[in-house]
């Protein structure tokens, strides 16, 4: 069996809790259910999909949104209900998280946005134990193409099957899966990711 080399870490449901189910019913979007289905019905998945790749800036996607809400909404306003889908980390990531950085170089790897990652940087300082965070809006890249995750192997200085990947989405571990990549599925539950990792500690440095 290959050595683990490096950890790669999605955040959302990995490291922090989501809840974007809230965030549709704080902008009076609840008719239409979860976050994919209430862009669509505003015909805007393409601009969730243009913000997370760094094409659309966070006034860009501000107004595009404000523009088709049933009521009026303050921009300080979305920035914070916008940020509200970060609920707080997943239980016990955080001693874990200090943990492996003793170890292995870590590297979170994740779809997201210019305003949640700067939240995250902000409020979350054990973040500092990354040696990278790899953001889809700083590459212009989303899991699961292969492009994000070359970049990983380029960053990490490593082969593929040396690095771990974990993320929640099933299609996002078949995606590193085919570039080589030693990858996880875990679905962010207490303790889950803390199991997975023991799976591995005989082949940690």
């Amino acid at each position: 069996m290959n050595l683990i080399s490096a950890i790669a870490l999605d955040i959302g449901e990995i490291l922090i809790r989501l809840d974007f189910d809230g965030w549709v019913r704080a902008l009076g979007l609840g008719r239409y259910g979860g976050l994919r289905s209430a862009m669509d019905a505003l015909g805007g998945w393409h601009a969730f999909d243009a913000f997370e790749r760094g094409k659309l800036d966070e006034k860009g996607f501000r107004d595009w949104v404000l523009a088709r809400l049933p009521e009026p909404m303050a921009p300080e306003a979305f920035r914070g209900v916008w940020n509200a889908v970060l609920s707080g980390p997943v239980p016990g990531i955080e001693p874990l998280v200090l943990e492996l950085a003793q170890r292995v170089p870590l590297y979170a790897l994740s779809n997201t946005n210019v305003l949640h990652l700067e939240y995250i940087v902000e409020h979350y300082p054990w973040f500092s134990c990354f040696q990278e965070i790899l953001a889809s809006c700083r590459l212009g890249h989303r899991k699961p193409e292969a492009a994000i995750y070359r970049v990983l192997v380029e960053r990490a200085g490593v082969r593929p099957e040396e690095i771990l990947f974990v993320d929640d989405r099933p299609e996002n571990v078949e995606g590193a899966r085919r570039l080589g990549l030693t990858a996880e599925r875990c679905s962010g539950g207490p303790g889950e990711l803390e199991a997975l990792v023991a799976r591995y500690r005989a082949r940690l440095p």
